[in-house]
């Protein structure tokens, strides 16, 4: 049996088709009103708050507390260190966010598959399924989660090998910028909001795991200038 008989119920079809239009509008409208006003507008403040660390310089009246909080004394590799903060709260998140949406996606396709083989199923419902499917919300949103979790954690590698590594000044800043810009394009074209709820219950878990990334990243500068130190001392010998 179909959703709505057309030939049965008139008005009731009518109403349900209308129904389906506004809903399909109103979501149209909240997803267009969000990539391109909410998200370009938290994006500019956030990048106004990095850069303010970064640079000592208060780009806004309204900057966050306990974050950015690296004893660097360079701007390029403060944003380095920031760069690797982000990244690497980030990719904590995303990768618990891709465990869900494969089980959203498994779940969903199993459901859809055994309808699909049900002969008693109604075409309306295989056709409501394959929307829900390949809607924006589903297999789109999983494999934007999925990409975006695969270039946090190569933009988290490379610049720990980069903060860790002993190399010339003027590369190590060009990779780190260049590393930088590939963390805000990902999250530009991820188009995909972090959970804050995912991020809140593992902030005391990786803000613990944090302090200990920052302590080897110190160490290994302190021990590039002890190098740097001794070698100079040895030349002018």
């Amino acid at each position: 049996m179909p959703l709505v008989n057309k030939t049965l119920c008139l008005l009731t079809y009518n109403i349900t088709q209308l129904l389906f239009v506004l809903i399909v509008a109103f979501f149209c409208i909240v997803s267009l009103t969000i990539r391109l006003y909410f998200m370009p507008h938290a994006q500019e403040s956030r990048l106004k708050d990095f850069f303010s660390h970064a640079y000592k310089i208060p780009l806004s009246d309204e900057l966050t507390n306990g974050y950015y909080n690296n004893e660097e004394n360079t701007p390029i590799r403060r944003i380095a260190v920031q760069t690797l903060e982000n990244s690497f709260y980030s990719k904590d998140t995303i990768s618990q966010m891709a465990k869900t949406e494969r089980i959203k996606v498994i779940v969903y396709g199993i459901l859809w598959f055994a309808a699909i083989l049900n002969r008693n199923t109604d075409l309306a419902w295989v056709a409501i399924g394959a929307q829900i499917i390949f809607s924006e919300q589903l297999i789109s949103r999983w494999l934007h989660v999925e990409w975006l979790n695969r270039q946090f954690e190569t933009i988290y590698n490379d610049l720990f090998k980069l903060l860790k590594n002993v190399t010339k000044k003027i590369n190590s800043e060009m990779l780190a910028l260049e590393i930088t810009t590939k963390y805000e394009i990902a999250k530009s074209c991820g188009q995909i909001t972090l959970s804050k709820k995912i991020f809140e219950r593992r902030k005391k878990e990786n803000d613990k795991k944090w302090e200990s990334i920052q302590k080897t990243i110190i160490n290994v500068k302190n021990n590039k200038k002890l190098f740097q130190s001794v070698e100079q001392q040895i030349i002018k010998a």
